[in-house]
Protein backbone atom coordinates (compact mmCIF):
# COMPACT_ATOMS: atom_id res chain seq x y z
CA UNK A 1 0.00 0.00 0.00
CA UNK A 2 1.13 3.36 -0.83
CA UNK A 3 1.29 6.51 1.66
CA UNK A 4 -0.42 9.44 1.11
CA UNK A 5 3.58 11.40 1.86
CA UNK A 6 4.93 8.72 -0.88
CA UNK A 7 1.66 9.64 -3.33
CA UNK A 8 2.63 13.83 -2.84
CA UNK A 9 6.08 13.39 -3.53
CA UNK A 10 6.42 10.53 -6.20
CA UNK A 11 3.81 11.29 -8.39
CA UNK A 12 4.37 12.78 -11.37
CA UNK A 13 1.89 14.11 -13.71
CA UNK A 14 1.31 13.55 -17.23
CA UNK A 15 2.25 16.41 -19.66
CA UNK A 16 1.50 17.43 -22.94
CA UNK A 17 3.88 14.42 -24.73
CA UNK A 18 1.68 12.13 -22.74
CA UNK A 19 -1.32 13.68 -23.89
CA UNK A 20 -0.13 13.88 -27.46
CA UNK A 21 0.73 10.16 -27.59
CA UNK A 22 -3.04 8.95 -26.30
CA UNK A 23 -4.28 11.32 -29.06
CA UNK A 24 -2.28 8.67 -31.35
CA UNK A 25 -3.12 5.90 -30.64
CA UNK A 26 -6.80 6.99 -29.94
CA UNK A 27 -6.37 8.21 -33.81
CA UNK A 28 -5.19 4.81 -34.85
CA UNK A 29 -8.32 3.29 -33.90
CA UNK A 30 -9.98 4.85 -36.96
CA UNK A 31 -10.15 1.64 -38.97
CA UNK A 32 -12.21 0.26 -36.03
CA UNK A 33 -14.86 3.34 -36.26
CA UNK A 34 -14.52 5.04 -39.57
CA UNK A 35 -17.51 4.51 -41.63
CA UNK A 36 -19.13 1.75 -39.69
CA UNK A 37 -22.22 1.46 -37.73
CA UNK A 38 -20.66 1.58 -33.79
CA UNK A 39 -22.38 1.68 -30.38
CA UNK A 40 -21.66 4.47 -28.46
CA UNK A 41 -20.88 1.39 -25.43
CA UNK A 42 -18.13 0.34 -27.97
CA UNK A 43 -16.44 3.56 -28.87
CA UNK A 44 -16.59 4.09 -24.42
CA UNK A 45 -15.15 0.35 -23.54
CA UNK A 46 -12.29 0.54 -26.60
CA UNK A 47 -11.17 4.42 -25.54
CA UNK A 48 -11.15 3.55 -21.89
CA UNK A 49 -9.21 0.60 -22.52
CA UNK A 50 -6.49 2.55 -24.66
CA UNK A 51 -6.22 5.07 -21.40
CA UNK A 52 -5.81 2.90 -18.99
CA UNK A 53 -3.52 0.64 -20.35
CA UNK A 54 -1.42 4.39 -21.79
CA UNK A 55 -1.46 5.41 -17.97
CA UNK A 56 -1.57 2.50 -15.82
CA UNK A 57 1.77 1.28 -17.43
CA UNK A 58 3.20 4.88 -16.93
CA UNK A 59 6.14 4.09 -14.72
CA UNK A 60 4.94 6.88 -12.10
CA UNK A 61 0.99 5.59 -12.08
CA UNK A 62 -0.01 1.80 -11.02
CA UNK A 63 -3.83 0.98 -9.79
CA UNK A 64 -3.00 2.66 -6.44
CA UNK A 65 -2.59 5.88 -7.15
CA UNK A 66 -4.95 6.83 -9.84
CA UNK A 67 -7.92 5.02 -11.97
CA UNK A 68 -10.30 5.56 -14.75
CA UNK A 69 -13.59 4.88 -14.82
CA UNK A 70 -16.87 5.53 -16.75
CA UNK A 71 -20.15 4.93 -18.16
CA UNK A 72 -22.40 5.57 -21.16
CA UNK A 73 -25.21 7.74 -20.87
CA UNK A 74 -28.35 9.01 -23.39
CA UNK A 75 -29.18 12.88 -23.09
CA UNK A 76 -31.55 14.63 -25.01
CA UNK A 77 -29.52 17.49 -25.07
CA UNK A 78 -26.37 15.76 -27.25
CA UNK A 79 -26.37 17.14 -30.47
CA UNK A 80 -27.92 13.75 -32.39
CA UNK A 81 -24.95 11.42 -34.22
CA UNK A 82 -22.31 13.53 -32.35
CA UNK A 83 -20.89 12.01 -29.02
CA UNK A 84 -19.80 13.89 -25.87
CA UNK A 85 -17.74 13.39 -22.91
CA UNK A 86 -18.65 14.87 -19.12
CA UNK A 87 -15.44 14.11 -16.98
CA UNK A 88 -14.85 14.51 -13.28
CA UNK A 89 -11.40 14.24 -10.89
CA UNK A 90 -12.14 11.87 -7.61
CA UNK A 91 -10.42 12.74 -4.60
CA UNK A 92 -8.56 9.15 -3.24
CA UNK A 93 -9.19 8.06 0.33
CA UNK A 94 -6.72 9.22 3.00
CA UNK A 95 -7.15 7.76 6.34
CA UNK A 96 -3.98 8.14 8.71
CA UNK A 97 -1.13 8.46 6.00
CA UNK A 98 -2.27 5.61 3.78
CA UNK A 99 -4.47 5.88 0.37
CA UNK A 100 -7.95 3.50 1.14
CA UNK A 101 -8.53 4.48 -2.74
CA UNK A 102 -7.03 5.68 -5.76
CA UNK A 103 -8.40 9.19 -7.27
CA UNK A 104 -10.23 8.97 -10.29
CA UNK A 105 -11.03 10.44 -13.08
CA UNK A 106 -14.33 9.09 -14.23
CA UNK A 107 -15.21 9.64 -18.07
CA UNK A 108 -19.37 9.90 -19.16
CA UNK A 109 -19.78 9.23 -22.65
CA UNK A 110 -23.01 10.96 -23.64
CA UNK A 111 -25.21 10.22 -26.72
CA UNK A 112 -28.67 11.28 -27.95
CA UNK A 113 -31.29 8.85 -27.54
CA UNK A 114 -31.76 7.86 -31.00
CA UNK A 115 -28.19 7.27 -31.66
CA UNK A 116 -28.12 3.33 -31.18
CA UNK A 117 -25.08 3.46 -33.28
CA UNK A 118 -23.14 6.24 -34.42
CA UNK A 119 -21.14 6.44 -38.07
CA UNK A 120 -18.72 8.99 -37.84
CA UNK A 121 -16.21 10.26 -40.86
CA UNK A 122 -12.36 10.79 -40.80
CA UNK A 123 -12.97 14.09 -39.61
CA UNK A 124 -16.06 14.02 -36.61
CA UNK A 125 -13.86 10.95 -35.28
CA UNK A 126 -10.52 12.78 -35.12
CA UNK A 127 -12.73 15.71 -33.21
CA UNK A 128 -14.59 13.57 -30.90
CA UNK A 129 -10.40 12.10 -30.55
CA UNK A 130 -9.13 15.74 -29.58
CA UNK A 131 -12.43 16.52 -27.60
CA UNK A 132 -11.76 12.96 -25.24
CA UNK A 133 -8.21 13.80 -24.90
CA UNK A 134 -8.63 17.37 -23.81
CA UNK A 135 -11.13 16.15 -21.28
CA UNK A 136 -8.64 13.65 -19.95
CA UNK A 137 -6.05 16.40 -19.97
CA UNK A 138 -8.70 18.75 -17.91
CA UNK A 139 -8.88 16.29 -14.89
CA UNK A 140 -5.24 15.07 -15.06
CA UNK A 141 -4.74 18.49 -14.74
CA UNK A 142 -7.15 18.50 -11.26
CA UNK A 143 -5.00 15.33 -10.21
CA UNK A 144 -1.96 17.83 -10.31
CA UNK A 145 -3.43 20.47 -8.57
CA UNK A 146 -4.71 17.99 -5.94
CA UNK A 147 -1.28 16.66 -5.09
CA UNK A 148 -0.64 20.43 -4.64
CA UNK A 149 -1.63 21.21 -0.65
CA UNK A 150 -4.95 20.15 -1.47
CA UNK A 151 -4.90 23.18 -3.88
CA UNK A 152 -8.55 22.59 -4.93
CA UNK A 153 -9.82 22.15 -1.34
CA UNK A 154 -7.99 25.88 -0.79
CA UNK A 155 -9.97 27.08 -3.78
CA UNK A 156 -13.15 26.05 -3.20
CA UNK A 157 -13.62 27.99 0.23
CA UNK A 158 -11.64 31.29 -1.15
CA UNK A 159 -14.27 34.26 -1.81
CA UNK A 160 -13.91 36.76 -4.70
CA UNK A 161 -11.97 39.54 -4.53
CA UNK A 162 -13.63 42.85 -4.98
CA UNK A 163 -11.99 43.00 -8.79
CA UNK A 164 -12.23 39.43 -9.54
CA UNK A 165 -16.03 40.27 -9.02
CA UNK A 166 -15.35 43.52 -10.84
CA UNK A 167 -14.77 41.27 -13.86
CA UNK A 168 -18.20 39.96 -14.51
CA UNK A 169 -20.12 40.91 -17.23
CA UNK A 170 -23.13 42.35 -16.24
CA UNK A 171 -25.49 39.57 -16.46
CA UNK A 172 -27.81 41.31 -19.83
CA UNK A 173 -24.79 40.48 -21.72
CA UNK A 174 -24.85 36.78 -21.16
CA UNK A 175 -26.69 34.89 -25.04
CA UNK A 176 -28.18 31.85 -25.24
CA UNK A 177 -29.63 30.36 -22.51
CA UNK A 178 -33.44 29.86 -22.59
CA UNK A 179 -36.04 30.74 -19.49
CA UNK A 180 -35.45 33.51 -16.78
CA UNK A 181 -35.08 31.49 -13.98
CA UNK A 182 -32.84 28.66 -15.21
CA UNK A 183 -30.86 31.39 -17.26
CA UNK A 184 -30.19 33.21 -13.92
CA UNK A 185 -29.16 30.48 -11.81
CA UNK A 186 -27.10 28.71 -14.65
CA UNK A 187 -25.47 32.32 -15.01
CA UNK A 188 -24.89 32.49 -11.63
CA UNK A 189 -23.02 28.86 -11.48
CA UNK A 190 -21.12 29.40 -14.51
CA UNK A 191 -19.29 32.78 -12.76
CA UNK A 192 -18.41 30.48 -9.68
CA UNK A 193 -17.33 27.84 -11.65
CA UNK A 194 -15.00 28.96 -14.21
CA UNK A 195 -13.82 32.15 -11.58
CA UNK A 196 -12.00 29.13 -9.45
CA UNK A 197 -8.69 29.43 -9.72
CA UNK A 198 -8.07 25.46 -10.26
CA UNK A 199 -10.64 25.40 -13.22
CA UNK A 200 -8.80 28.43 -14.60
CA UNK A 201 -5.72 26.28 -14.88
CA UNK A 202 -7.24 23.74 -16.51
CA UNK A 203 -9.65 25.32 -18.81
CA UNK A 204 -6.91 27.58 -20.00
CA UNK A 205 -5.06 23.78 -20.73
CA UNK A 206 -7.73 22.90 -22.60
CA UNK A 207 -8.13 26.76 -24.69
CA UNK A 208 -4.32 26.29 -25.42
CA UNK A 209 -4.93 22.81 -27.56
CA UNK A 210 -8.02 23.78 -29.02
CA UNK A 211 -6.28 26.90 -30.83
CA UNK A 212 -3.20 24.77 -31.49
CA UNK A 213 -5.67 21.96 -33.30
CA UNK A 214 -7.50 25.23 -35.12
CA UNK A 215 -4.34 26.93 -36.17
CA UNK A 216 -1.90 23.81 -35.94
CA UNK A 217 0.79 26.46 -35.72
CA UNK A 218 1.45 27.47 -32.06
CA UNK A 219 3.13 30.80 -33.48
CA UNK A 220 -0.33 31.12 -35.21
CA UNK A 221 -2.38 30.13 -31.71
CA UNK A 222 -0.19 32.62 -29.58
CA UNK A 223 -1.09 35.52 -32.51
CA UNK A 224 -4.69 34.73 -31.82
CA UNK A 225 -4.55 35.21 -28.46
CA UNK A 226 -3.73 38.70 -28.48
CA UNK A 227 -6.55 39.24 -29.93
CA UNK A 228 -8.21 36.95 -27.47
CA UNK A 229 -11.96 39.18 -27.73
CA UNK A 230 -12.09 38.26 -31.28
CA UNK A 231 -11.78 34.82 -30.99
CA UNK A 232 -14.80 32.97 -32.21
CA UNK A 233 -16.62 29.91 -30.77
CA UNK A 234 -15.02 27.01 -33.90
CA UNK A 235 -11.40 28.69 -32.90
CA UNK A 236 -12.25 27.93 -29.28
CA UNK A 237 -15.18 27.12 -27.78
CA UNK A 238 -13.52 27.57 -24.22
CA UNK A 239 -12.33 30.85 -24.87
CA UNK A 240 -15.58 32.20 -26.21
CA UNK A 241 -16.98 31.19 -23.18
CA UNK A 242 -14.82 33.17 -20.81
CA UNK A 243 -15.41 36.52 -23.39
CA UNK A 244 -18.82 35.89 -22.91
CA UNK A 245 -18.99 35.69 -18.81
CA UNK A 246 -15.86 38.34 -17.78
CA UNK A 247 -15.06 41.79 -19.52
CA UNK A 248 -12.00 42.55 -21.39
CA UNK A 249 -8.95 43.13 -19.95
CA UNK A 250 -10.49 41.99 -16.31
CA UNK A 251 -8.23 40.27 -13.58
CA UNK A 252 -9.93 37.14 -14.30
CA UNK A 253 -9.55 37.32 -17.84
CA UNK A 254 -6.04 38.41 -18.12
CA UNK A 255 -4.98 35.47 -15.44
CA UNK A 256 -6.80 33.01 -17.69
CA UNK A 257 -5.38 34.03 -21.09
CA UNK A 258 -1.88 34.42 -19.12
CA UNK A 259 -2.00 30.55 -18.57
CA UNK A 260 -3.29 29.44 -21.96
CA UNK A 261 -0.53 31.82 -23.51
CA UNK A 262 2.19 29.46 -21.23
CA UNK A 263 0.75 26.40 -21.75
CA UNK A 264 1.01 26.97 -25.54
CA UNK A 265 4.44 28.29 -25.15
CA UNK A 266 4.91 24.63 -23.04
CA UNK A 267 4.18 23.07 -26.47
CA UNK A 268 7.01 25.32 -28.47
Amino acid sequence: MITYKQFLTEISVTSNKEISELKKLLYKTNKTFVGKDITPKKFHSTFLRILRKLFNDHEMFNDDILSFGGEVQSNKDVVQTQLNIFSSFIECDVTDGDIDEPAEIYLTLLHHPKDKKINYNKKDFNNYVDLYADAVHHELNHFRQWTSKNYIELEKTRKLSQKEIDSVRPFKYVKKLKGKDYKIKKYREDIEYYSQGFEIESFALNAASELINYFNSDKEALQALNKYSKIIISQSPVINTYNELFKHNSVIMKKFIKIVAHYIMETE
